[in-house]
């Protein structure tokens, strides 16, 4: 079998499987909030990872080089891929400049994240019923939370004093990147 027909034969199967047993599986609309849901989970958890980073190149301060921080920078980050999404936020909490507001909304987002990663389809037809006004009330609600907790980051990170000032140094880091380049292009004339 090639590659292709096996994958072909994948989507085949579970197309069967959906029309076999339509009870496990989820309406599109509630596919796509799954789809939203997740996806909004999965950017805060890199935004939280990319805070931590910022942290601990702030706190080297201008001791640490921008060529060593590019170094150990990947061997950091791989390191913190492995910590769990609350204990980024504990970690970014422990920080002491966070919102309790945004601390909140992180964690709603996990919370909806939890219940449409692990999906008891019966209750989140029941909650996110998008034929009842209760259930159209809820799906507002979660549109809105995952917005929130976005928005809230981006703005906490943007006021951010650690923020600014890694983004600086990765400035300093670009510009020192460009000046070989043109100086290079200039000894070639």
């Amino acid at each position: 079998m090639t590659i292709d027909e096996e994958i072909n034969r994948f989507f085949l199967e579970y197309k069967l499987r959906e029309q076999i047993l339509p009870y496990n599986s989820l309406p599109e609309y509630l596919q796509k909030l799954q789809h939203y849901v997740i996806l909004t989970h999965s950017d805060l958890d890199g935004d939280m990872l990319v805070r931590i980073l910022y942290q601990i190149r702030y706190e080297a301060g201008d001791e640490l080089k921008n060529e060593a921080w590019s170094k150990i920078n990947l061997l950091i980050q791989s390191t913190l891929e492995q910590i769990p999404y609350l204990s980024k936020l504990d970690l970014i909490e422990g920080y002491g400049e966070m919102p309790e507001i945004l601390k909140k909304s992180i964690q709603k987002l996990n919370s909806y994240r939890n219940k449409f990663a692990h999906p008891k389809i019966e209750l989140l037809l029941q909650e996110f019923d998008i034929k009842s006004p209760k259930g159209k009330v809820n799906i507002r609600n979660l549109i809105r939370a995952l917005k929130r907790a976005k928005d809230l980051f981006l703005e906490y990170a943007e006021s951010s004093t650690v923020c600014n000032y890694c983004i600086k140094k990765q400035l300093e880091e670009q510009k020192s990147a460009i000046a070989p380049q043109s100086q290079n292009r200039a000894h070639k004339k």
